[in-house]
């Protein structure tokens, strides 16, 4: 797991838009990588009344449109509103423990700003905010980092989860229509590799269930807190091979 935070640009979008890039459900089961998405069409959220912060069901209003809802989480772009939400859930050491040295810990409310005025600022956006259904608050991250040169056609997937969130099927779910969604909108890409650290069952579980396929493990390639680990690569093809 890692937070993304690239700023290259990964190519023009193919949907219209970057903040309003909606998954297109009617694509599923058009190609073999699709009949592993299982995901219902979305809705999307109104637009919401000026006023306090919050409605009366606690959604925030400024918040913006998802790009993705799904059955248990929504994705949708970060905006400001979101610190506080953002402190709650990744200022954990279990959470850092998984992720690169970039992740701080601890988490404060400065760092959370700072990550929102990064995965605000691309264009297109890459990195955005995994988010409940019913009160449409941060619940965890799920991004893209994008490669250039040769390997301009593989972008790696990162995503994390608070801790009262793990084992429901959230992450799954995610990473299940994220992956999707990032082959439909990149025609470029053909390859979305995830790398995870040894020891980190929880999260090579998750891109099994969503698809991914084990490829390589890399010896002794990280150091983390001290120790040095494998690095262990999954991977998804466009072609679902």
């Amino acid at each position: 797991m890692l937070q993304c935070s690239s700023k290259a640009d990964v190519g023009k979008p193919t949907k219209k838009g970057t903040e309003h890039v909606f998954f297109d459900t009617a694509r599923q089961g058009a190609g073999e990588h699709n009949k592993t998405i299982t995901t219902p069409p979305f809705a999307l959220i109104p637009p919401l009344d000026d006023g306090d912060d919050q409605n009366d069901g606690g959604i925030p209003k400024s918040s913006p449109e998802p790009i993705l809802r799904l059955q248990k989480c929504l994705i949708r772009p970060f905006y400001e509103g979101d610190a506080a939400a953002i402190v709650k859930e990744a200022n954990n050491p279990k959470i850092a423990r998984w992720m690169r040295n970039t992740f701080p810990q601890p988490y404060s409310t400065e760092d959370a700003r700072n990550w929102i005025s990064m995965a605000t600022n691309p264009a297109p956006l890459l990195d955005f905010a995994i988010c409940r259904t019913d009160r449409n608050t941060v619940i965890g991250c799920i991004g893209l980092k994008t490669r250039d040169d040769i390997h301009v056609r593989t972008v790696e997937v990162g995503y994390w989860l608070g801790e009262k969130h793990w084992h429901q099927g959230i992450a799954t779910e995610a990473l299940s229509a994220f992956s999707q969604w990032t082959f439909d909108n990149f025609d470029h890409v053909l390859r979305i590799e995830a790398e995870v650290f040894e020891g980190n069952e929880g999260s090579a579980r998750v891109l099994e269930k969503a698809g991914y396929a084990f490829e390589a493990r890399k010896r002794k390639a990280v150091e983390k807190r001290g120790l040095v680990l494998d690095a262990l690569t999954y991977c998804a093809f466009r072609d679902g091979s």
